[in-house]
């Protein structure tokens, strides 16, 4: 029997503004279905589209985001979400 399996990616590009310079990240969230037979084996790989609109992170933000990227786990895995 097989099975059908949603796959969610995020694509980040560049956004470069004058003379070349990076001033943004652009980030699409992309989603496919794929049907995977029960021994693991891809039987169709489904067709990728995007969802939604694509959002920008400024480049003067994307320090602040990583920060809560690493912040965040550190902080449930201390325990101190009780």
């Amino acid at each position: 029997m097989a099975v059908d399996r949603t796959v969610i990616n995020f694509y980040v590009r560049p956004v470069e503004g004058d003379e070349s310079k990076l001033v943004a990240l652009r980030v699409q969230r992309t989603e496919r279905v794929k049907r995977v037979s029960e021994t693991g084996k891809t039987l169709n790989y489904g067709v990728t589209k995007d969802v939604g609109e694509p959002f920008e992170i400024p480049i003067g933000h994307v320090s602040d985001l990583v920060r809560e990227l690493a912040d965040w786990p550190i902080w449930y895995a201390t325990g101190k979400d009780d």
